[in-house]
């Protein structure tokens, strides 16, 4: 795994959440597919980041449009190919079969992944955005205690109770 992490321009000096990040459900429990869930988000703001200063002109519809031309499975396939994520990828007994590691097998879910594991280790630095996560997790909890009305209100009780849950939830 040292060559991949040279390759992405990032040291891991604890190899385990660059593993995970690597590792299809195919392979076990321990896989990258809540590391793709945060990798989604964070690819999506740092697009529309890069969008809003090279377009000060455009239009929120405009730039819409080209956030979603550059964030889609097609441009991040064909980048993961570029990086040749194929060659790291750990998958499990069904998918080494079928050759899913030549056919690209969910490579853009790797390079959200991928994101995601970047930015765990590199968040301790950003603490704004660090107390935006502490005010939003604070915040479902309190509607979660309240009991409001209306399936946002279900949902983030639901997700509220699970954080002092047992461990893996």
């Amino acid at each position: 795994m040292t060559s991949r992490t040279a390759a992405l321009g990032h040291s891991f000096s604890d190899a385990s959440l660059l593993e995970q990040a690597l590792t299809h459900r195919s392979a076990g429990r321990r896989n990258n597919e809540r590391l793709e869930f945060l990798g989604d988000a964070l690819l999506n703001l740092i697009v529309a980041e890069f969008v809003y200063e090279q377009y000060p002109r455009a239009s929120e519809g405009d730039m819409t449009r080209l956030r979603a031309a550059l964030v889609n499975g097609s441009a991040l396939a064909e980048l993961a190919r570029e990086e040749e994520l194929g060659e790291s990828l750990v998958l499990g007994p069904g998918e080494l079969k079928t050759g899913g590691y030549r056919r690209g097998v969910d490579s853009c879910g790797y390079l959200q992944a991928l994101i995601a594991a970047v930015y765990l280790k590199i968040r301790t630095g950003l603490p704004a955005g660090r107390w935006c996560g502490d005010c939003s997790a604070a915040e479902i909890a309190r509607r979660g205690r309240q009991g409001g009305q209306g399936p946002e209100n279900n949902v983030a009780g639901t997700v509220a109770g699970q954080r002092a849950g047992p461990a893996g939830l």
